[in-house]
């Protein structure tokens, strides 16, 4: 089981233009990818790493409407 912090205010990262590379994402797509970045980070409490992944979950939860922990648990 992972405990994912209640809420994570998305700061700090500038907006990157993204590459076309033709993949099509599906908004079940992103839940996971949100998931995958909190278990990151908690694999890495305490670390620079930590706040990177939490800041990159929160932004792409936040595109639909989410916080991190709704995300997860949507995926669950």
């Amino acid at each position: 089981m992972i405990t994912v912090i209640v809420r994570y205010t998305y700061e700090g990262l500038s907006e990157k233009p993204q590459p076309n590379v033709g993949i099509m994402r599906h908004p079940q797509d992103d839940l996971l990818i949100v998931y995958a970045l909190a278990m990151l980070a908690q694999e890495h409490k305490g670390t620079q790493k930590e706040g990177w992944a939490l800041n990159l979950a929160a932004g792409i939860a936040e595109q639909h409407g989410l916080t991190v922990s709704d995300a997860v648990r949507q995926l669950e």
